[in-house]
């Protein structure tokens, strides 16, 4: 890996002006289950890593009828799963939770990380060119496709890796972004987008 500094915002505020610098080169950080292997082979090798862990009011679930269900980003995983109130009202979602990966993943793992993590072709993630990475093809298309998109696509033929999401968009979830002046809320139908 790369030598990077590593930058601890107190507020949303600051950790927004920190990204603005310069955004090409910097990455968010929360539980880091899919940012340091991204790290570690090379395919993201970032400046400036934004730790967000540490940000107040991001890692909380809150349920009032009439208002509804606000999970934070940096709510783990497991947490998700295991929320008595998700598991009677919004049960898709806690059941898609228990699903995410390996209990010590879901145990690092944070929701906002879980919908943003990258794809997880092994042609992104290797040593390939590839269209996802700046190159001309995707390489899915005539070499190991097995588990790419098989229903429309193209021309990059990725697949969204998260479990959370599907359960997200049926449950016609909003996401707050934060843009560091404002937020808006963003439907989940919209924050998913083709490569």
């Amino acid at each position: 890996m790369k030598n990077f500094a590593y930058l601890l915002p107190k507020d949303l505020k600051e950790a927004s002006r920190l990204l603005r610098r310069e955004p090409e080169r910097s990455v968010l950080y929360a539980g880091g289950t899919d940012v340091l292997g991204l790290m570690k082979d090379h395919v993201v090798e970032p400046d400036r890593v934004v730790n967000l862990k540490s940000l107040p009011g991001l890692d909380e679930i809150s349920y009032a009828p009439g208002e509804g269900l606000r999970i934070g980003a940096l709510v783990k995983v497991a947490d998700l799963a295991e929320n008595e109130v998700l598991r009677k009202r919004f049960a898709v979602l806690a059941e898609a939770a228990e699903s995410v990966a390996s209990p010590q993943l879901r145990n690092m793992g944070t929701v906002g990380g879980n919908l943003c993590q990258r794809p997880r072709c092994w042609y992104f993630r290797g040593n390939f060119h590839c269209l996802r990475k700046g190159g001309d093809v995707c390489f899915a298309v005539d070499g190991e496709n097995k588990f790419h998109c098989v229903i429309g696509g193209g021309p990059c033929f990725i697949v969204h890796p998260s479990d959370l999401a599907v359960a997200l968009l049926a449950l016609e979830a909003r996401f707050v972004i934060f843009d560091g002046k404002k937020s808006r809320a963003v439907p989940a139908a919209e924050f998913f987008v083709l490569p």
